[in-house]
């Protein structure tokens, strides 16, 4: 701002008085007073242009122009990286300004209010440490903006253990003897913290799914690398109550199982927009990744049957039993596929073996059942064994007196239909209702 006066104070002392009117003299100043504001505002980061890129910012004190040339050389060697893996360009850097916030807390504010990513801020001290010249970079701090998960969401504690994970255990000291190689290895733990942080935190939205899924793809394989065939292994203390799992791999082993989830997310963002061949392109990537195989297995079947294929959708039905013996998925698919087949009596036992099988835990599957099964019955009013199941399990597992009334409108749509009397054995037994 007082590059701003002097800019104004010269052209006035440099501008002839009486050579033009006083009031355009006076619109002339304003004009310039607040273009250079604008430009100061651009040049400060206190303003950025609209940009749909990721965007981080860097607020970095130095304590001198060498430790200020570390810095750049450091982002600068983070910018070559992303570009080396081809994902630069959805990357935005800004340089703000190091007295736009002074708090953790002003610089969420700001990281909200200007739509950042991540802002990476604190300061680079330089001194001598036995003779030699050294650059300390430990006192960052990384203030991020997370998709979907406020601070009090159930999530947030999950999310921050897991960049703090990305954030421990790092050097952050470059030796003035030996910088070249120190700048690397700062910079490359800076670079794996951004896309990692970048990655959790775009992770918890539908609209920057895709992009989480390939930082995570191109940073995996790097941290891979770093881990000695000695360091894969996992220390069991004597007493079996304590495992040693060396950081490196801990970090690789969490980001992956990230991605497996980002992967049966996605698959399921496809099945409901209808883009089954999609879905299933990512299942199987995800499958060949470590994704679970549960999920996996259940999303298939789902896309499939939608596809017309009810062979390869019994076949990963199939698959799932024997990942886990008898799974809910498993049962109330076989449900399904046995009312399709209009193998009534099977129908039945199946869905009282769930009642075995279902807990607090997996509860939330009955939902999305009946929601499936109610959708099923709108496409085919005719088959009332939709009634019987949407019945069953909401007397079974959410409100007995509703399932009750579902029952008692299935009994008297099909008193006299013979093909459904295992299901209206069951259905009288629970109605108390004679056949």
């Amino acid at each position: 701002l007082s590059i701003t006066l002097l800019a104004v104070i010269l052209v006035i002392i440099f501008t002839p008085i009486g050579e033009q009117h006083v009031y355009y003299q006076i619109a002339v100043y304003i004009l310039l007073l607040l273009t250079i504001l604008i430009v100061w505002l651009f040049i400060s980061g206190r303003r950025f242009f609209p940009s749909n890129k990721i965007r981080i910012a860097y607020s970095l004190k130095s304590a001198g122009f060498s430790s200020q040339k570390i810095i750049l050389l450091t982002i600068l060697r983070i910018q070559e990286k992303l570009k080396l893996l081809e994902i630069l360009d959805h990357f935005k850097f800004y340089e703000i300004g190091t007295d736009i916030f002074k708090t953790n807390e002003q610089a969420e504010s700001f990281t909200l209010k200007r739509k950042l990513n991540l802002i990476i801020h604190g300061t680079v001290y330089g001194g001598k440490k036995e003779s030699t010249f050294r650059y300390d970079l430990k006192n960052f701090f990384f203030t991020y903006h997370v998709v979907n998960s406020p601070k009090d969401s159930a999530i947030w504690s999950l999310i921050k253990s897991d960049i703090n994970l990305m954030l421990a255990n790092r050097n952050w000291i470059i030796d003035e003897n030996n910088d070249l190689s120190d700048i690397k290895d700062v910079a490359d733990n800076l670079f794996e913290i951004i896309l990692s942080i970048i990655a959790i935190a775009l992770s918890r939205s539908k609209e920057t799914l895709d992009l989480s899924i390939i930082l995570i793809e191109k940073l995996l394989p790097l941290l891979e690398q770093k881990i000695s065939p000695e360091e894969r292994k996992i220390l069991i203390s004597k007493d079996k109550k304590q495992l040693n799992i060396p950081i490196d791999l801990l970090r690789s082993g969490r980001l992956r199982n990230i991605l497996s989830m980002c992967y049966i997310n996605n698959s399921r963002i496809f099945i409901s927009d209808g883009e089954y061949t999609k879905a299933i392109e990512v299942l199987e990537k995800g499958l060949k990744a470590g994704a679970d195989k549960i999920d996996s297995y259940s999303a298939l079947a789902l896309a499939y049957y939608y596809l017309g294929n009810l062979d390869k959708a019994e076949e990963y039905t199939e698959e799932l039993n024997r990942t886990h013996k008898e799974h809910p998925l498993y049962l109330v698919n076989k449900a399904f596929f046995s009312i399709i087949r209009k193998e009534y009596e099977k129908t039945v036992t199946y869905y009282t073996e769930l009642r075995r099988k279902i807990n607090d835990n997996n509860l939330i599957i009955i939902d999305q059942v009946i929601g499936f099964i109610s959708d099923r019955l709108k496409e085919n009013k005719s088959e009332l064994a939709y009634i019987y199941s949407i019945g069953i399990l909401t007397y079974n597992f959410k409100d007995k007196e509703e399932g009750t009334t579902i029952l008692k409108s299935f009994i008297k749509k099909t008193a006299k239909n013979e093909a459904y009397i295992p299901m209206l054995k069951v259905a009288c037994i629970i109605c108390k209702i004679e056949i």
